[in-house]
C-alpha cells in the first residue's frame, strides 16, 4: 500500500509539473507573438484573433500573468490587457479594476480602454477617479471612456475637470477640454451653463471660447454666433441669468 501511495503521488507530481511546464511554455509562446505583432506594424486585433483561435480560454492565464509581471515592457504589458479583455470579456472585470492604479500609464490607459470596450458601468466609479490622474493622457482617456459609455451621471465631475487647474498650462486649456466639453454637449448637461458662460468670460484664448460656445449651443438650443465674442458673452451671460431667475 505504501509502495502504491508513493507512486501515485510521484505521478500526481509529475502530472502537475508536466502542467506547469506546459503553461509556462504557453506563456512564452503568447509572448513572443505579442513581440512580433507589435514589430510587424500590423493591427493587433489580427494577433487576437489568433492567440484566441489557437489557444481559446487557456490564454487567459498567460495574459494576466504577462500584463502583470513588471519585468516585461510596458508595450508588451498593454498588449496582453487588451487581449485578456478581448477574450475574457466581463470576467477579466475584477483583474482590469487592479490596473486602474498601476505605476505605469499605459497600464492605467489599457484599463480604462478596456473597460469602455466592455461597457463595465460597474467600474465608472474607477474610470472618474483616473480624471485626477498624474498623466495628462489617462485624465483624457478617462473622459472619452466616460463619454463612450455615455455615462450622464458622471456630468458634474466632468465640469469639475473642466476647471482644474492641473489640465491648463499657464492660463492656456489643454487639449483635455474639447474632449470635456464634446461629452457635456453630447449628453445635454443643462446644469453646466452657468459655469460655462462663467469660462467663457474668464479665458482670453479664442479656439477655447468658440469651443465653450459650441457646447452652450448644443446644450441650449440658442445662438448668438455673427456678433463680436464680447457682445456673445454678454448675451450669454444675460441668458444663463435669466434661466436661473426664471
Amino acid at each position: 500500500m505504501k509502495l502504491l501511495n508513493i507512486i501515485l503521488i510521484g505521478g500526481l507530481f509529475f502530472s502537475v509539473s508536466l502542467m506547469a511546464s506546459e503553461s509556462q511554455e504557453e506563456t512564452a509562446m503568447i509572448k513572443s507573438k505579442i513581440h512580433q505583432a507589435l514589430g510587424s506594424g500590423k493591427p493587433m486585433k489580427d494577433f487576437y484573433q489568433d492567440i484566441e483561435s489557437k489557444y481559446g480560454k487557456r490564454a487567459i492565464a498567460s495574459l494576466i500573468e504577462i500584463s502583470k509581471d513588471q519585468q516585461n515592457n510596458d508595450q508588451t504589458r498593454w498588449a496582453a490587457l487588451f487581449g485578456l479583455g478581448r477574450i475574457s470579456g466581463m470576467e477579466s472585470l475584477g483583474v482590469i479594476k487592479k490596473f486602474f492604479s498601476d505605476n505605469s500609464w499605459m497600464l492605467r490607459d489599457a484599463a480604462l480602454k478596456t473597460a469602455a470596450a466592455l461597457d463595465a458601468k460597474e467600474l465608472v466609479p474607477f474610470i472618474e477617479q483616473r480624471l485626477k490622474d498624474n498623466a495628462l493622457v489617462v485624465r483624457t482617456t478617462a473622459v472619452q471612456a466616460i463619454r463612450h459609455m455615455h455615462e450622464t451621471g458622471s456630468s458634474s465631475k466632468l465640469v469639475d475637470a473642466l476647471f482644474d487647474p492641473v489640465n491648463y498650462n499657464k492660463g492656456k486649456p489643454l487639449w483635455i477640454q474639447k474632449h470635456i466639453l464634446g461629452a457635456i454637449g453630447e449628453f445635454q448637461y443643462k446644469p453646466a451653463v452657468p459655469r460655462l458662460v462663467e469660462l467663457l468670460e474668464t479665458t482670453k484664448d479664442r479656439e477655447f471660447q468658440g469651443q465653450i460656445v459650441a457646447t452652450l449651443e448644443k446644450i441650449t438650443g440658442k445662438s448668438f454666433s455673427g456678433k463680436p465674442i464680447g457682445e456673445q458673452i454678454f448675451l450669454w451671460k444675460r441668458n444663463s441669468l435669466a434661466e436661473m431667475t426664471f
